[in-house]
C-alpha cells in the first residue's frame, strides 16, 4: 500500500463528508442496517474507498486495524496490542442505511454528521468483529509539530480533500490540514508525529525538500532518513517546527476481536 493511501485510510473520515450542511444536533444513535463482510486474499488487488451517500460505506482489501484508524481518527502507532491477523487479513466490507436515516444524516450539521458516522465505523467493527478497546497511557518516541511563524505556503481552501505526495513534496488540501500533515509525517518518517500547531481549518499546503544523504538500513529511525530535510522544509517554508518528545502519549488498546464468519 503506497503512503498517500494510507494517509487516505485514516483522514478520510475528517473530511469526505465535510461539505458545508448545516442542521440541528442529533443525540439518536445511527447504525448500519446491513452489513457485509468477505475476507480477501492476500494479494487480491489494491485497497479502495467508496462513498455514496451519508448512509452507504464500501471499503475493500482493509485490515481491521485500518478501520480502527478510521474509527477512532488515529495514526497506526496510536493503535497498539491486538492479535496478528488484525494488521495481516484484509476484509471487503459493504454497508449501508435505509433511506430515511440517510436522509437525517445528511440534515445533521457537519460535526454532528461526522460524529455520528464515526460512531458507525465503531458499533460495525463491535458487532461484526467482536472489537473490545480501552484507553491507556503509553510512553512513546515521538514528535510535536508546532507553530513558529506562519508562512506564504499555507493558503486557506473552502474546497474538498486531496494528498499528492511523492519522493521529495506533498500537497495536502483539507478542512483539518495540520492533521493530515501529522499523518503525513508518520507514514513517511516512521515515527508518530502529534499535530500540536493549534491551527484549525482547512488549508492547502504545498512542502518540498531536498534527498537525504545516504541511506539507512533501519527504516524505523527517521534521524538516518530524511528528517533533518523534512525539518528544514517545514520551518522554512510553512513556518511548523517539529520537536522530539518520548512523554506519554494516549493511545487505544485492543482488548478483542474476532474474524466474521464467512457469509
Amino acid at each position: 500500500m503506497n503512503l498517500v493511501t494510507r494517509v487516505l485510510i485514516v483522514s478520510f473520515v475528517l473530511n469526505i463528508y465535510l461539505c458545508p450542511i448545516h442542521g440541528e444536533p442529533d443525540s439518536r444513535k445511527y447504525t448500519f442496517d446491513e452489513i457485509s463482510i468477505k475476507r480477501e486474499e492476500p494479494n487480491n488487488g489494491g485497497l479502495q474507498l467508496e462513498i455514496t451517500k451519508a448512509g452507504r460505506f464500501r471499503a475493500t482489501h482493509l485490515t481491521v486495524v485500518e478501520l480502527v484508524q478510521m474509527a477512532f481518527e488515529l495514526p497506526a502507532p496510536l493503535v497498539v496490542g491486538g492479535p496478528k491477523w488484525l494488521t495481516e487479513e484484509r476484509f471487503t466490507v459493504n454497508a449501508v442505511t435505509e433511506d430515511a436515516v440517510a436522509e437525517r444524516l445528511n440534515a445533521l450539521s457537519r460535526d454532528a454528521r461526522k460524529t455520528a458516522q464515526l460512531d458507525m465505523l465503531k458499533d460495525l467493527l463491535q458487532s461484526r468483529f467482536g472489537f473490545r478497546s480501552h484507553w491507556e497511557r503509553r510512553n512513546l518516541s515521538h514528535y510535536k509539530l508546532i507553530s513558529g511563524v506562519p508562512k506564504g505556503q499555507i493558503e486557506t481552501t473552502t474546497t474538498g480533500y486531496s494528498v499528492d505526495g511523492g519522493q521529495d513534496y506533498v500537497d495536502i488540501e483539507s478542512a483539518q490540514a495540520m492533521a493530515t500533515l501529522a499523518r503525513f509525517l508518520t507514514d513517511r518518517l516512521h515515527v508518530l508525529v502529534v499535530d500540536e500547531t493549534g491551527i484549525k481549518g482547512a488549508y492547502k499546503l504545498h512542502l518540498k525538500w531536498g534527498k537525504p544523504e545516504g541511506d539507512s538500513k533501519n527504516p524505523g529511525d527517521p534521524e538516518l532518513m530524511e528528517l533533518p530535510a523534512i525539518k528544514d522544509a517545514l520551518k522554512q517554508q510553512l513556518g511548523l517546527i517539529l520537536k522530539h518528545d518520548s512523554g506519554a502519549v494516549r493511545a487505544l488498546a485492543i482488548d478483542d476481536a474476532s474474524i466474521p464468519s464467512p457469509e
